[in-house]
């Protein structure tokens, strides 16, 4: 909880498409009246597709536009769609993630089928869903369950038959 309210944080991070984010913004205003007791909601819109606030009167919402990395400690709840990569970035850095799958696409997420994550497409889903108390398992979230992070790249050297030996005896042979 953040000490100037007593209210949870939910962040909202659009879609690059403008159509997803404008269904993903209508299902939060058809929930808001039953969470804006519990919840502020601040929106980062995609930088190509800026949200007009007019157009959802019924949310109370802030638009942000810090970075990323600046905006998720101060999270306690994502709201995202299932495309977007930002859904990896904000499950990797421990913040909880409700990925709303448009009913017109297929479900892209990286996060699919993950513990911890949950998928929502009405808004009867997302209050749901914004009522449970889950938590993403420590050992799931770390970013070395989705990326190969050894900066030492032994697979990548091996694919390119650049192995440690292979590379000193270039190095040497080419001082000689």
């Amino acid at each position: 909880l953040h000490a100037r309210s007593k209210l949870l944080r939910l962040m909202v991070l659009g879609d690059f498409r403008l159509e997803i984010t404008q269904r993903m913004l209508l299902v939060l205003e058809e929930t808001f009246e039953n969470i804006k007791d519990s919840y502020e909601i601040q929106i980062k819109p995609h930088p190509g597709n800026p949200v007009d606030l007019y157009n959802y009167p019924l949310l109370q919402a802030e638009i942000v536009t810090e970075d990323l990395s600046d905006l998720l400690p101060q999270a306690d709840l994502v709201l995202t769609s299932g495309f977007t990569s930002a859904a990896l970035d904000a499950f990797c850095f421990g913040v909880r993630v409700i990925c709303y799958l448009d009913p017109y696409d297929l479900n892209y997420s990286i996060l699919r089928g993950i513990d911890g994550v949950v998928f929502i497409n009405s808004s009867r889903d997302l209050f749901r869903a914004l009522k449970q108390d889950k938590s993403i398992p420590n050992n799931l979230s770390k970013p070395e369950n989705f990326f190969w992070l050894n900066p030492e790249l032994h697979l990548w050297k091996a694919l390119l038959g650049l192995d440690q030996k292979h590379t000193a005896e270039k190095v040497t042979k080419s001082f000689n």
